[in-house]
C-alpha cells in the first residue's frame, strides 16, 4: 500500500490531504468535483496494480458542520474506532456553541466495549473482593480512556455509569450470598470505596458512585 497509494499520492497529488492505517484510508478533498475525480483516479490506480477498492467501504462523505450545511446521503464515517460526524462543540474563547465535524468513540466500538463488559460477568464474582475486581478491569478502563477519551470523553460516561450499576448489583448479590454477614460485608465494602476513591480509574473523570 505504501507504493500503491502513499508514495504515489505524495508525488502526483501533493495538495490532497490523506491518512492511512493498514488497508483503511481517508482522503480529504476541497470540492465535490475534486473528490469525484480522485475516487475515479484511485480506483484506476488500484486496478492497474492488481487491487480493487472495497465496494461498500469506499464512499464519499460530506463533512457537514456549521459552515458546510448542504444535504448529502452520507455525512458520517468510522475510522480506527472513531465515528466522525457533526457534533456540538464550544468555543470557550468566544463563549458560544457551534457545530463541528469531529471524532468520538464510534457506535461499533461502543458495541464492542459493552460486549467486553458483559464478558467480565461482574455480578457473578461474589467471591471476589472489590480490590480484585479493580485490579482486573482497571488496565482495560485505562486503555479505553487513553484511546477513546482523547475526543469527546463525555461519550464514555454512559459506559462507565453502566459499570457502576453493575458494581452496585454485584454488591447487592454478594450481600445476599453472605446473608449471615450482610451488614458486616456492606460496611466493609463501603469503607474500602470511601477510603480508596481512586480505586477505579474511571472515577477520576467525574463518573462517581462506584458503590452505594
Amino acid at each position: 500500500m505504501h507504493y500503491v497509494l502513499d508514495s504515489w499520492l505524495e508525488v502526483n497529488y501533493p495538495n490532497v490531504k490523506w491518512c492511512r492505517y493498514s488497508d483503511d484510508g481517508i482522503l480529504h478533498c476541497r470540492t465535490g468535483k475534486e473528490v469525484n475525480q480522485m475516487l475515479k483516479i484511485i480506483a484506476e490506480r488500484f486496478e492497474g496494480c492488481g487491487l480493487k477498492m472495497h465496494s461498500k467501504k469506499s464512499k464519499i462523505v460530506y463533512c457537514k458542520d456549521e459552515i458546510r450545511k448542504k444535504d448529502y446521503p452520507d455525512t458520517e464515517f468510522e475510522f480506527l474506532g472513531y465515528g466522525f460526524r457533526r457534533r456540538r462543540a464550544r468555543n470557550h474563547k468566544q463563549g458560544r456553541n457551534f457545530s463541528g465535524f469531529n471524532p468520538a468513540i464510534s457506535k461499533s466500538s461502543k458495541s464492542s466495549v459493552y460486549a467486553e463488559i458483559r464478558s467480565w460477568k461482574l455480578i457473578r464474582r461474589t467471591s471476589s473482593k472489590l480490590e480484585d475486581i479493580a485490579d482486573d478491569i482497571n488496565p482495560i478502563l485505562r486503555g479505553w480512556l487513553e484511546y477513546y477519551g482523547k475526543y469527546y470523553i463525555t461519550e464514555l460516561y454512559p459506559i462507565f455509569s453502566h459499570i457502576n450499576r453493575l458494581l452496585v448489583k454485584w454488591l447487592m448479590r454478594k450481600c445476599i450470598k453472605f446473608r449471615k454477614h450482610r451488614v458486616r460485608e456492606c460496611k466493609a465494602i463501603a469503607k474500602v470505596a470511601e477510603t480508596n476513591p481512586d480505586m477505579f480509574i474511571h472515577c477520576n473523570i467525574g463518573v462517581k458512585g462506584v458503590v452505594a
